[in-house]
């Protein structure tokens, strides 16, 4: 009965660092735009409207679809793209913010919420099983009596 806990409370443990990698993983690229992004401004080429399914197809939504093309840091033209919602209005200027990594570009503002919540989610659920887990332990192995030798 002892090693089925045990093991329960192992397979939880592993569970967490499951989720803890493949949530991590998901939200690496929003990391890398906070942290080695840079900034410029985008002059819009086209905007258009998309409607996205959600919950099954069961409640549709309109987003706007925005290409834009942007210079970097190297003075090399890119082009880009990026979904906002369908309330949202095209600026005047006929420019926008661009935040951008090698390789890709969002609209600046634009973040992954749900990404990072799952991970900080996950860090909290590994902290959670690994210190549950630790505690069963050591009270497994403190408890026990040291083995004599003959």
């Amino acid at each position: 009965m002892e090693d089925e806990s045990e093991i329960a409370r192992a397979k939880w443990l592993l569970g967490a660092v499951t989720v803890f990698l493949v949530s991590a993983i998901i939200s690496y690229r929003e990391f890398v735009y906070v942290a080695r992004g840079r900034d410029t401004e985008a002059t819009v080429m086209k905007a258009y409207e998309m409607r996205r399914d959600q919950l099954f197809g069961l409640i549709p939504i309109k987003k706007l679809v925005v290409d834009y093309e942007y210079t970097d840091a190297e003075n090399h033209r890119h082009t880009g793209s990026d979904e906002v919602g369908g309330d949202w209005s095209l600026p005047p200027t006929g420019t926008v913010p661009v935040r951008y990594t090698q390789g890709s570009s969002r609209l600046a503002g634009h973040h992954n919420w749900l990404g990072l919540g799952l991970f900080g989610a996950s860090l909290a659920w590994l902290g959670w099983s690994g210190f549950w887990f630790w505690r069963h332990v050591s009270e497994a192995v403190s408890d026990k009596k040291p083995r004599r030798m003959k």
